[in-house]
């Protein structure tokens, strides 16, 4: 189905009631979740406008120029590319950030991050130094900076597409972040900090491809693949860290909800203590702390 079939049908897509159900259909047959409401953040998206208002004034005349434009958009969300990737941004820490196909697209999931750092942080005496590594949008980043006054905040990506994007949001916050492109701990080498965060790649290599479309497919490949098991990551980092935290300062990390117990064991092994996971709103293990003796 193309745009021009949908023009010729404008009697049936004249209205944005008319439009939701159009694509709400479309995209419930080819198997999009929750395919009402990606219908509705496309349509407010492509007005320009609050989704209340679709409930408001249903009948509220969609021109045929919108109608096109509408179109094409849920035919890319049909074709499984991220609704974020096609809106341009994703809310987070009731933040707004850019995304692209650069990177990975933020999810409630890595909140828990955020707010197990944001309270260790606040019962600190002091104003501290932070690093987020694999900051990718800086979402953790720019979240630290913009909740924590005072706070002297870093990020590091390999990725320069990625720092790009990471660089445009924390401006679009007025979040004071330094960031440097290098491979994970190279750029701060001598660097050295109260807490490290990290969101790391951590899916198997061999279930990248079971993941839906729209994960295994759309996202960077590169922000995904933690190795064979899912813990390369956590094995440079529990080494690579540890020079660049001061003697009790803490390691805080995302993890997969079952990696808990083989990501504790990799910190042990490599001297970490008081080693914690810590549930998302889910129930599941999402983050673990640790800390330098």
């Amino acid at each position: 189905m193309k745009a021009c079939y949908l023009m010729d049908e404008r009697d049936k897509l004249a209205t944005s009631q008319a439009a939701l159900q159009w694509a709400a259909s479309y995209l419930g047959e080819l198997g999009v979740r929750d395919a009402r409401m990606d219908a509705e953040l496309l349509l407010a998206h492509c007005l320009a406008q609050p989704r209340l208002r679709f409930y408001l004034e249903p009948q509220r005349p969609i021109t045929p120029a919108e109608r096109e434009r509408f179109a094409e958009l849920v035919f890319r969300r049909g074709r499984r590319e991220p609704l974020q990737y096609i809106t341009g941004s994703q809310e987070f820490m009731s933040l707004e950030f850019l995304v692209s196909p650069a990177v990975l697209i933020p999810r409630a999931d890595t909140e828990a991050l955020v707010e197990t750092a944001l309270n260790w942080a606040r019962i600190q005496p002091r104003s501290l130094r932070i690093l987020d590594l694999c900051t990718g949008s800086g979402a953790v980043a720019v979240s630290l900076a913009h909740y924590l006054a005072g706070a002297e905040v870093w990020a590091g990506d390999v990725s320069a597409a990625a720092i790009e994007i990471a660089k445009a949001n924390a401006e679009r916050h007025g979040a004071q972040v330094c960031f440097a492109q290098g491979d994970l701990t190279a750029p701060f080498s001598g660097a050295v900090f109260d807490l490290i965060t990290a969101n790391p790649p951590y899916i198997a290599r061999d279930d990248i491809s079971r993941l839906e479309p729209e994960v295994g497919v759309a996202e960077p490949k590169m922000a995904l693949d933690g190795g064979e098991d899912g813990l390369d990551f956590y094995r440079r980092l529990s080494v690579e860290v540890v020079p660049l935290l001061e003697p009790g300062g803490k390691a805080m990390f995302e993890i997969g909800w079952d990696q808990g117990p083989r990501v504790q064991a990799i910190l042990a092994e490599a001297g970490f203590s008081a080693i914690e996971l810590i549930k998302d709103y889910a129930g599941h293990h999402r983050v673990i702390t640790a800390t330098r003796p």
